[in-house]
């Protein structure tokens, strides 16, 4: 008798982008894959001077890796950093958020808790070899499939924000100071965009 096939369940994850503050009022839901092998990133001081304290998008870590994103194989546009786990978003929807992201996993919470206490800054300043060194980014442990970090009691994402905004950087810009997106996920989000536009202008070129 034949095996009946499993049917595997869509496993998502959520990305946070809301201002300082109020991060979690706004978040994307993106499909999610669990990578296949490791990534080494090479982590500066720079990276931990230029990040925001307590965001996932545009940490110390996340900052370091789109520092590095020759290294992971694949389209990185933007990454979101927890205790445990790192998101690379590899592929973006028509109007520009998220939609798939591959999965890692970490043990560099020590970092993440420094970031967000504000203290790394200072710290890098006086020992370097905090973040100048490298970071070992894993496939992540086993997990149940499904959404996850998702609670069934808690208010959707504000889908309209998700949608209002356009590539450019004076709308971004716009978006900041209106306080509909962070700083941070602003910044990725642009240097996404600027990394997007000449594959488009090949494509073009190439059906002329």
């Amino acid at each position: 008798m034949a095996k009946k096939k499993q049917r595997r369940r869509h496993q998502t994850a959520r990305i946070y982008y809301g201002p300082e503050g109020r991060e979690t009022s706004m978040w994307w839901t993106v499909s999610v894959t669990d990578a296949k092998k490791t990534v080494a990133i090479n982590g500066t001081t720079m990276a931990a001077l230029r990040a925001h304290r307590g965001v996932t998008i545009g940490c110390a870590l996340s900052m370091a890796g789109m520092d590095n994103v020759e290294q992971f194989g694949h389209e990185v546009y933007l990454i979101s950093v927890t205790k445990s786990t790192l998101l690379a978003v590899d592929r973006l929807n028509k109007d520009g958020s998220p939609a798939h992201a591959v999965r890692y996993g970490h043990t560099y919470g020590d970092i993440v808790d420094l970031n967000d206490s504000g203290k790394l800054k200072k710290m890098v300043k006086e020992h370097p070899e905090i973040m100048e060194r490298s970071f070992s980014l894993k496939p992540p442990r086993k997990r149940p499939t499904g959404p996850h970090n998702v609670p069934s009691n808690q208010a959707r994402g504000d889908t309209t924000t998700k949608r209002t905004y356009t590539h450019q950087k004076g709308a971004l810009d716009r978006a900041v100071k209106a306080g509909r997106i962070s700083p941070s996920a602003a910044e990725q989000m642009s240097r996404a965009m600027s990394r997007r536009k000449p594959k488009a202008q090949q494509s073009e070129t190439s059906h002329a």
